[in-house]
């Protein structure tokens, strides 16, 4: 499973769990943040990118990135640049 796959599969629940259709009575506003791993900087355009390309096709479900994993495994500063990248990508603000 490719890493857009997995994103697919999680947006397909989120509607299926959402609709009215399948529950009538969900009314929780579900947004998604895909994450870059700390410890996995080389993962980190990819990221960006799946961000890029869900942000504009999924109503809005997709919203931002998270920088996630333990703060001691690298420098925050080496991510800033992906972030501000990113940023005009996701509205960050």
């Amino acid at each position: 499973m490719t890493k857009s796959s997995y994103v697919e599969s999680v947006l397909k629940a989120i509607e299926d769990a959402t609709s009215s259709s399948s529950n009538s009575s969900c009314d929780i506003p579900v947004k998604l943040l895909l994450s870059i791993d700390r410890s996995r900087i080389e993962d980190a355009e990819e990221t960006l990118k799946l961000v890029e390309a869900f942000s504009t096709q999924s109503d809005a479900v997709v919203v931002g990135l998270d920088l996630s994993g333990h703060p001691n495994v690298s420098l925050a500063n080496l991510y800033i640049i992906k972030f501000i990248n990113g940023k005009h990508l996701t509205q960050i603000e």
